[in-house]
């Protein structure tokens, strides 16, 4: 069931405008295009942005957050991160008024239709290295575009694909944030779409179009996809080995950074990446005295200019994180755990925890003589 609501007045937008409608304690994003009036869900179905405030041009809605894209006269997905377009609401013009057909239960967003497989009219084989947020963004991809073979995915981990980017964020500043999962286990059910957990690819032979896994699996594919994104580079110094030196990059990895947290009270973290800051500030949160080490003198300088970096050095200072800034690491020191970080100025950093973010390199070792 439905409830027509009056929202606008036919000039109140102009073409290509949109903007946000409040109707009771419920909203919905107002679209003017092609002379047409539209209506959708407010939020972007990634993180919840206001789309009202981002920006609508050619046809598109783009977040304003971390820029997913919408067709504005429809609500489908164009670009991720999202995963799900939006919801559409019927519109009607009567007179000078605008009328908008509201469901009387909301509708966060709205997922894409999806094929099922086919074995007997379609016997070809997909396979995706890489349980990640690519890896399942293309799964999904086929599937809504129609490819009905078989349609499997191989992660080295053990759960189903997650919002990596939430690890260095909330799920390390809280202590009860749920796993930040992408899917459930039903939507890979419904669309047919395997998934074999803890499978590592040791060899991809591109002529016989195999694979061969670490525990002796081996399977063929009509087409393959390499999404297996990137490996954390190490710093290569004395004592990296000690315990609580930490690199963050799974989520096994984040879980151990979070139960290691409640027993340490000062962390070190190198690095001053976007996954430095991050877990710097989630750190805080977590109430430890957090050092940030790196050789750059402004953090950020080389992504977003020195203005920008410096900015976000005093919003980070001001939350209580300290910088060694111009200054990188020698060695760590302990007694089988992590106690001081040793800067190559001879200058001692007490710490009971140590994350190294310091960047990656690709996750593609198994893969030879492949033509670029």
């Amino acid at each position: 069931m439905s409830t027509e609501h009056v929202v606008a007045h036919a000039g109140d937008l102009n073409d290509g405008e949109m903007k946000s409608v409040e109707i009771g304690d419920r909203t919905i994003l107002l679209v003017r295009l092609d002379g047409r009036y539209r209506a959708f869900t407010p939020e972007c179905p990634h993180h919840g942005a206001p789309l009202a405030e981002g920006v609508m041009h050619d046809h598109h809605i783009r977040c304003p957050w971390h820029q997913s894209v919408f067709d504005a006269r429809d609500g489908s997905l164009v670009e991720p991160p999202s995963l799900d377009g939006l919801a559409e609401f019927d519109v009607r013009v009567e007179g000078d008024e605008v009328i908008v057909a509201l469901p009387d239960q909301t509708v966060a967003s709205r997922p894409p239709v999806m094929a099922a497989s086919t074995p007997g009219r379609d016997g070809r084989t997909f396979i995706i290295i890489g349980g990640g947020a690519s890896g399942l963004m293309a799964a999904q991809t086929l599937r809504h575009e129609g490819f009905l073979g078989r349609l499997v995915m191989l992660t080295r981990e053990h759960v189903l694909p997650y919002d990596r980017t939430e690890l260095s964020k909330r799920y390390l500043a809280g202590t009860d944030r749920p796993v930040p999962t992408l899917r459930d286990q039903g939507f890979f059910d419904d669309a047919d779409i395997e998934i074999l957990f803890g499978e590592n690819v040791i060899e991809a032979d591109l002529e016989a179009r195999s694979i061969s896994c670490q525990d002796g699996l081996t399977m063929t594919y009509d087409r393959l996809l390499i999404a297996t994104g990137g490996v954390p580079r190490r710093l290569g110094v004395e004592g990296e080995d000690l315990g609580n030196v930490f690199l963050l990059r799974t989520l096994d990895d984040c879980n151990r950074i979070r139960r290691a947290a409640p027993q340490a009270s000062t962390a070190v973290v190198v690095g001053a990446s976007f996954i430095g800051m991050e877990v710097a500030a989630a750190l805080r949160q977590r109430g430890l005295d957090v050092t940030v080490v790196a050789p750059d003198p402004v953090p950020f300088a080389r992504t977003l200019g020195e203005p920008i970096g410096a900015m976000y050095r005093r919003v980070h200072e001001d939350e209580g994180t300290r910088f060694r800034l111009g200054d990188t690491v020698e060695r760590f020191e302990g007694d089988g755990a992590v106690r001081q970080v040793v800067l190559a100025g001879g200058d001692r950093l007490e710490a009971d925890l140590v994350v190294i973010g310091v960047g990656i390199r690709p996750a593609t070792g198994f893969v030879e003589g492949v033509a670029v």
